[in-house]
């Protein structure tokens, strides 16, 4: 029982370091460079296209009453 409680709580110290050192890298590599509307709007269309949002999330005929 006490193996068991050190070795969920050495996991849980080793998770709680990667998340803690993760959000600092982040946090440090911003660099300031504003980003313009349609360079976020052509990321978006790029994302949508490779993750195949679009299949299921986009009505396949309009009609007279929209999608």
């Amino acid at each position: 029982m006490r193996n068991t409680l050190l070795t969920i709580s050495l996991v849980a110290a080793a998770i709680t370091t990667l998340i803690v050192s993760c959000d600092t890298a982040a946090s440090k590599a911003h660099t300031g460079v504003t980003v313009s509307k349609y360079s976020l709007v052509k990321r978006g269309e790029y994302l949508i296209t490779i993750g195949g949002c679009d299949d299921c999330h986009s009505p396949k005929k309009m009609g007279p009453q929209g999608p």
